[in-house]
């Protein structure tokens, strides 16, 4: 059953508005001639794994069929497709990039576990398509494929694998899109036209999440304190 779609067919504004989230909250994303753009800074810290998932609230499932059509102006970034988050950090991503390959990778706080990644040829700002399958909780049944928008859907799957270990994503979660930085140490400018969401199963809403919080140092009179939120939560500090 259809559940979700978005085709960014109104005006500019900044963000992509509701459902749409974005945990990078400084990153530079807005509504601009009918697409969904997303601007990736040149990569920080030199640091290899960051990722930007943007993510569709309050529709959380845990099996769908999601479908994007993307473009990235730098072929060494990494752009695709999320799936069952549960963190700031953890779900499941299928995504192309970088080295001319496909990967469908279980992303965590520090690192991703690859799954299985295939050869597939990208260039810079060509639009494709990307269709991500994800069912069942033992094993975890994942598939993807990718093709370019002026090519018919292949028939078969890129890589179609399971996940058994006991680190599988199990539960419903929000789904979305992934973005991360280029290893050329570029910035680059994702393009999203279409994003489709099925599943067969009643949608839940995403319950609220802190990452973490933090106060201090005390300076005389004065401390400061942060938290930052996984998913949107109404915050409150006591004293």
């Amino acid at each position: 059953l259809w559940l979700f779609r978005d085709r960014f067919r109104r005006r500019d504004a900044a963000g992509w508005g509701w459902p749409w989230v974005n945990q990078r909250y400084g990153r530079r994303w807005v509504i601009s001639e009918q697409r969904g753009i997303y601007r990736l800074p040149p990569t920080e810290n030199s640091v290899y794994y960051r990722p930007n998932p943007i993510l569709v609230i309050d529709h959380d499932v845990a099996n769908a069929d999601l479908r994007a059509t993307i473009s990235l102006s730098n072929a060494s970034a990494r752009f695709g497709v999320v799936a069952r988050a549960s963190g700031y950090a953890d779900y499941y991503a299928a995504h192309i990039g970088p080295g001319n390959h496909i990967r469908l990778t279980r992303c965590g706080h520090h690192d991703e576990k690859v799954l299985a990644r295939k050869p597939f040829y990208v260039e810079p700002n060509r639009r494709y398509r990307i269709r991500f399958h994800v069912r069942g909780a033992g094993p975890v049944r994942l598939k993807v494929k990718a093709w370019p928008v002026t090519e018919p859907e292949p028939r078969t799957w890129n890589i179609d694998t399971g996940d058994t270990a006991p680190g599988a994503l199990t539960s419903a979660g929000p789904f979305g899109l992934f973005a991360e930085h280029a290893v050329d140490g570029r910035g680059a400018v994702l393009r999203v036209s279409d994003f489709v969401a099925w599943s067969q199963e009643k949608p839940s809403y995403t319950a609220p999440a802190v990452a973490y919080s933090m106060a201090g140092p005390i300076q005389q009179t004065r401390v400061k304190v942060v938290a930052k939120t996984a998913f949107p939560a109404r915050i409150g500090f006591e004293y």
